[in-house]
């Protein structure tokens, strides 16, 4: 509508035609007034039905236009489905992965001789590196806590919470001999429960009756003694230990933060 009014209004009522010219008053009051005209036809023609004779006042809407009575007519609402602990939640998560996206990564050099292999997502880690012929390998992961809250601390601080490990020497002929181990790490010691010649990774090869072999603490001293050298000439020692507890520790806080950012993202 123009700033100059109303210029003309045409409807068909009836098969006549009406025509309104308002000039030269503001858009607004000319519509009213066509309104108004519109209401006073509609009601002295005899061929329009009751309803066609609503005074010009109560109106629900303009003949000539579609849709929605005016006063019906109201802004469209958007409502968030997001709660208030949905957003406490998602921020208290982002301040956890902010927290362990700044913590130092691991400052220890490899064990001599050794390398490491891991893949990201997989908490298992092998240290291996050859002798003599020998493929030695150091397998470990993650530490695995059990418990409350309380329970998690006590087991974190303690000297004799045990983490097991496997060593596996191959020799040359393909054969295995596997060290079945477990450490507290602080002390810089481990202990061999078991030794076997089957992977104990893999329980396709295990059966019902499969001997396990004698406790190691069972054998003869110096049965055991010599074992350990064996396994300190391959490298297994207080140092190889030391990495251990710093790479297992390194490799929970990466695990960790990377399930954070999956967590943050899902309530994103």
């Amino acid at each position: 509508m123009s700033a100059q009014g109303l210029r003309r209004v045409s409807q068909v009522l009836a098969g006549r035609t009406y025509q309104l010219v308002a000039g030269g008053r503001s858009p607004l009051l000319s519509a009213s007034a066509s309104l108004r005209s519109l209401g006073s036809l509609a009601a002295t023609t005899p061929s329009l039905s009751a309803t066609a004779a609503w005074p010009a006042q109560r109106l629900p809407f303009a003949p000539w236009t579609t849709g929605r009575p005016w006063h019906l007519r109201q802004t469209q609402r958007c409502y968030s489905s997001e709660s208030e602990n949905d957003v406490l939640i998602r921020d208290a998560v982002r301040q956890e992965l902010e927290y362990e996206e700044n913590q130092d990564d691991l400052d220890m050099d490899l064990p001599e001789d050794f390398q490491l292999r891991e893949a990201a997502g997989d908490a298992r880690m092998v240290l291996f590196r050859s002798h003599g012929g020998q493929t030695v390998e150091v397998i470990f992961g993650v530490k695995q806590y059990a418990g409350d809250e309380e329970d998690y601390e006590e087991e974190a601080d303690s000297e004799a919470t045990q983490h097991p490990f496997t060593i596996r020497i191959e020799n040359k002929d393909g054969s295995n001999m596997y060290f079945l181990c477990s450490t507290s790490l602080a002390d810089g010691e481990f202990l061999v429960d078991y030794i076997s010649f089957m992977d104990p990774h893999d329980n396709s090869n295990l059966t019902e009756f499969e001997y396990p072999g004698p406790q190691f603490s069972t054998l003869d001293e110096s049965v055991q003694e010599g074992l350990m050298v064996y396994l300190s000439e391959r490298g297994i020692n207080e140092y190889l230990l030391a990495y251990m507890n710093l790479k297992m520790e390194d490799k929970e806080n990466e695990l960790y933060t990377e399930w954070l950012r999956k967590l943050h993202k899902q309530l994103s």
